[in-house]
C-alpha cells in the first residue's frame, strides 16, 4: 500500500471511531511520505480525540510547514491554543486563516473570544459582530457575543443576542445558561431559575449547571433544593471543590452544622490552599460561637490571600464581639482598602465608631455603605440609630421607614421608630409600630427583645391614655418624649 492507501485508510477508521487504529495507518503514511500534509493534519485530530494535545499541535504546525496555506490547520491549532489558554497565538493562527480566506465567520468568531480573553473588548466585539454579518445565522456568535455584552454590563445587548442564538439554536444549553445569568444578575430570580431548567433538560450531566441552579435556589430561601442540586453536581464529579464549599454553606444556612464543616473541610483535602474554604469554615465556626476556631481558620484564609477582604470583614466582626475594637478597626479597613465597594465592611466599621463614641465617623460610614447599597437595611437601621442619639427623631423615622421597606420583618426597625414616633408626641403611631416589633420578636424567638417592646407597649398604653384624659379635662397631657431608657440596638 502506498502512503495516500494508509491515509484513506486511516480516514475510514477515525470515522468508524477507531482513534488507534487510525494513527497506525496515518503514522505508516508519513513513514512513506514525510510532506504528506493532509497525513499530519488528520493524524493530529486523532492525537486530539485520544487528549495528546502537544502532538496534536505539532502535526498541524507540520502539516502547515508541508503547506502553509493550509487553513484547516491554522484554525484546528489556534482552536487548541484557545482552549489551552494560549489566547496570543490564538490570534496568530486565526488570523492567518482570515488572511486566505476572509469570509471565515467562524475564525472570526474564535479570533474574537481570543481577544475576550487578552481582554481587549472592542477588538472582540468587532469581530465577533463580523462574525454575526458573515454568517447571520451562527447561532453561537451571537451566544459569545451576549457574554461579552453581559461583562461589559450592556444587559438589553447581551439578552438580545442570547434570545436570537435560541431562536436559531433551540437546544442551545449554553445560551440557556447564559440567558440565566444574566437574568440572576438583573434580579429576575424566576426567569433565571426557568433558564437553568430548560438548560439542565438539554445538558442534565452537567455538574456547573447544577451548581448554578444550586446558587438561584440559595437566593430564593430553597436551601433543601440547593442541597440536593450540590449533591447531583457531586454524583457527577466527585472532585468538584466549589460544590463541597457551597454546599458547605447551604449547611449553614440549615443549621446542620456537622456537615457545614464537613464540607469545608473536604474541599480543603481536596485542595489544601482554598482559602475561600477556610474563610467559610471560620463563618460557620463563628455562628456556633467558636470565636477562636473562626480566628484560626480567617487567619489560615488570609495567609493563603491576603486579598480576601470578606475574611478581614469578618474577622473584624469577631474583634468586635471581643470588644478588641481597635483590632476590629484595622480589620474593617483593610476590607474597604482591598474592596473599596464594600457596604458591609463600611457599616461594621460605623459600628465600631459608634461603640466608641465617635458619632460623626459613624455617620459617615453609614452614609458610605448606603452610597454602595441603598437597599442596605441595616445600613438604614444604624443611620437612624445615629440621628435619635443627635437628636434628629424626624431624620431618624426616615431611615428606619427605608430599612422596613427593604426588610418588611426588621423588628428592630419597628421597635425603635416606634421609640422616635413616641419622643415626637405621634402616640398612636407609635403604639401601631411597637405592637408590629412585639409581634415580630416573638415569631421571630427573640425572648430579650419580646419583653423589651412589651415594656415599651404598656408605657405607650399608658401614656395614651393620660394624654387623652388630659384633653378630656382640659389639664395638660403628660410629656410623651421618654422612651424609659428603652432602645432596640443592632446586636
Amino acid at each position: 500500500m502506498d502512503a495516500v492507501a494508509h491515509y484513506e485508510r486511516g480516514l475510514a477508521k477515525a470515522e468508524a471511531r477507531d482513534p488507534k487504529g487510525a494513527l497506525q495507518d496515518f503514522n505508516q503514511a508519513l513513514r512513506l511520505d514525510k510532506n504528506f500534509a493532509a497525513a499530519y493534519y488528520s493524524r493530529g485530530q486523532v492525537r486530539l480525540v485520544l487528549g495528546d494535545h502537544k502532538a496534536a499541535l505539532e502535526d498541524w504546525s507540520q502539516a502547515i510547514r508541508a503547506n502553509p496555506r493550509y487553513g484547516d490547520a491554522y484554525f484546528s491549532r489556534g482552536s487548541l491554543r484557545l482552549t489551552l489558554g494560549n489566547f496570543q497565538a490564538a490570534v496568530e493562527d486565526f488570523t492567518q486563516v482570515l488572511w486566505l480566506n476572509p469570509k471565515d465567520a467562524r475564525s472570526c468568531m474564535s479570533r474574537g473570544l481570543a481577544y475576550r480573553h487578552l481582554e481587549n473588548p472592542q477588538l472582540a466585539l468587532a469581530d465577533l459582530t463580523q462574525a454575526i454579518t458573515l454568517s447571520p445565522q451562527l447561532a453561537e456568535a451571537y451566544r459569545h457575543r451576549a457574554t461579552l455584552y453581559r461583562h461589559l454590563n450592556n444587559y438589553p445587548a447581551a439578552f438580545t443576542d442570547y434570545t436570537q442564538a435560541l431562536s436559531i439554536n433551540p437546544n442551545d444549553a449554553e445560551a440557556y445558561q447564559g440567558r440565566s445569568q444574566l437574568r440572576q444578575q438583573q434580579g429576575d430570580l424566576r426567569g433565571s431559575l426557568q433558564d437553568c431548567n430548560y438548560a439542565l433538560r438539554l445538558d442534565s450531566d452537567n455538574p456547573n449547571l447544577y451548581c448554578h441552579r444550586a446558587r438561584l435556589r440559595l437566593e430564593v430561601g430553597d436551601q433543601e433544593g440547593a442541597i440536593g442540586d450540590y449533591t447531583q453536581a457531586l454524583r457527577l464529579n466527585p472532585k468538584l471543590i466549589t460544590a463541597y464549599s457551597e454546599r458547605g454553606l447551604a449547611y449553614g444556612e440549615t443549621s446542620e452544622w456537622s456537615k457545614a464543616i464537613a464540607d469545608q473541610s473536604q474541599a480543603l483535602r481536596l485542595d489544601p490552599k482554598f482559602a475561600l474554604a477556610y474563610h467559610r469554615r471560620g463563618l460557620i465556626h463563628y455562628r456556633q460561637a467558636n470565636i477562636g476556631a473562626a480566628l484560626d481558620d480567617w487567619e489560615r484564609a488570609l495567609r493563603l490571600d491576603p486579598t480576601l477582604a470578606e475574611a478581614y470583614n469578618h474577622r473584624g466582626v469577631a474583634y468586635a464581639k471581643m470588644e478588641e475594637l481597635d483590632r476590629a478597626l484595622r480589620d474593617y479597613q483593610q476590607a474597604i482598602k482591598l474592596k473599596p465597594d464594600y457596604a458591609e465592611a463600611y457599616n461594621n466599621r460605623g459600628l465600631a465608631y459608634a461603640r466608641q463614641g465617635n458619632i460623626n465617623a459613624a455617620l459617615q460610614d453609614y452614609q458610605q455603605a448606603l452610597t454602595h447599597n441603598p437597599q442596605y437595611a441595616e445600613a438604614h437601621y444604624n443611620l437612624g440609630n445615629i440621628y435619635v442619639d443627635v437628636g434628629n427623631p424626624r431624620a431618624a423615622i426616615e431611615h428606619y421607614s427605608q430599612a422596613i421597606a427593604t426588610k418588611p420583618d426588621f423588628a428592630l426597625a419597628y421597635g425603635n421608630r416606634g421609640l422616635a414616633l413616641q419622643s415626637m408626641g405621634y402616640l398612636q403611631q407609635a403604639i401601631v409600630d411597637t405592637q408590629k416589633a412585639t409581634d415580630l420578636f416573638l415569631q421571630q424567638g427573640l425572648q430579650a427583645y419580646y419583653q423589651r417592646s412589651q415594656e415599651a407597649l404598656k408605657k405607650l398604653y399608658q401614656l395614651h391614655q393620660e394624654s387623652a384624659e388630659a384633653a378630656t379635662s382640659g389639664g395638660n397631657p403628660s410629656p410623651t418624649n421618654s422612651s424609659g431608657g428603652l432602645s432596640f440596638p443592632l446586636a
